[in-house]
């Protein structure tokens, strides 16, 4: 009888309790709203597809109309260096950031990216997520290996990264001359003395290079290279459109590159920030992503193609030690594949 008069008062205490917690969080909600209107707008920083990045901008003005996204895009190597610039000037328009992890954790460091834990990030794994929300991983790059199926067939199909090393490869595959990323990730997974050892026969076998993992795709869809390092997603879309090539599902590993977002610590609009920020890792932000070949990284959303499943892949993801030392990585690079 205790307990049951225990249980009853519990019982009658959340009664109260949850509506009330539950008007606190609306009402929170309404505030931020309500602060984000009177804001206007929110300025978006990428250096990923201004195509994809409009399309968010779009999906995100029908729920807030109220809201303008004004998008900046512009490569890693001119983002960075503008954000450091409206810093120092004391102009920065920047509310939200989505780029690699190399910038991520210098911005950081430097205090110039905020923390802010949106209730979205409960849909990624722990993996995916910065734990005192700096950032979420919204959505993530494979470095593969790729082929013409025209040029290639049958026992010629390459299983692995050790395969390019058979005389057949020789001089017939293509390979971005600034991989520096896949580069250091390779040696730190292989070890390395048998990294090194790997990238010096890789040489070896006079690789053609070109800039941009696009035209490389391209490239090779035309024929002008047997092989080449290229991103999944991407080899998946031109497939669709009847492209004759394909990709390696087998390499030990398969490096992976995060695509970070996050807001910044002196966001001048912080509000409609954190909307903005709420919609691009929702499910409806993902989707959206993801219908444009992507891969996103929530969990109740599949890959387009199976085959770009992650628990069927041997994925390797870029460390931090990687990132640090990309400057002493690609002199590395540049003195083993001799590029000048």
């Amino acid at each position: 009888m205790r307990a049951a008069r225990l249980f009853l008062h519990i019982f009658i205490n959340l009664g109260i309790i949850l509506p009330s917690l539950a008007q606190e969080v609306r009402g929170q909600d309404a505030e931020i709203l309500r602060k984000a209107k009177a804001e206007g707008s929110v300025d978006f920083y990428t250096s990923s597809s201004v195509r994809e990045m409009s399309l968010l901008a779009d999906g995100f003005s029908k729920k807030f109309p109220f809201l303008k996204v004004d998008v900046y895009r512009a490569i890693s190597e001119r983002l960075h260096p503008k954000i450091l610039a409206e810093d120092r000037t004391g102009t920065t328009r920047l509310d939200v950031l989505l780029c690699n992890t190399q910038q991520f954790d210098d911005l950081i460091t430097r205090g110039l990216i905020g923390k802010y834990l949106s209730p979205e990030r409960a849909a990624f794994s722990d993996k995916d997520k910065h734990p005192e929300g700096y950032w979420t991983n919204l959505q993530s790059s494979y470095y593969v290996l790729a082929y013409n199926t025209k040029l290639v067939a049958g026992a010629s199909v390459p299983k692995d990264w050790t395969d390019l090393l058979n005389p057949y490869w020789r001089g017939r595959f293509g390979l971005d001359s600034e991989e520096y990323i896949w580069y250091g990730a390779m040696i730190e997974y292989l070890g390395n003395e048998a990294g090194k050892g790997f990238m010096r026969r890789l040489a070896a076998q006079s690789p053609i290079f070109r800039k941009g993992h696009n035209l490389i795709a391209q490239l090779l869809s035309a024929g002008e290279f047997y092989g080449a390092i290229a991103y999944p997603n991407r080899v998946e879309q031109m497939r669709r459109e009847g492209a004759p090539i394909n990709w390696v599902p087998t390499t030990k590993p398969i490096v992976t590159e995060m695509g970070q977002v996050g807001i910044a610590a002196k966001a001048p609009h912080p509000n409609a920030a954190r909307l903005f920020l709420d919609f691009i890792l929702s499910r409806e932000g993902q989707e959206i992503l993801r219908n444009e070949g992507r891969i996103v990284n929530r969990r109740d959303l599949a890959p387009l193609t199976p085959a770009l499943d992650a628990s069927k892949l041997d994925l390797f993801r870029v460390s931090s030690s990687v990132i640090g030392r990309l400057n002493s990585i690609a002199r590395e690079f540049n003195e083993t594949f001799k590029i000048q």
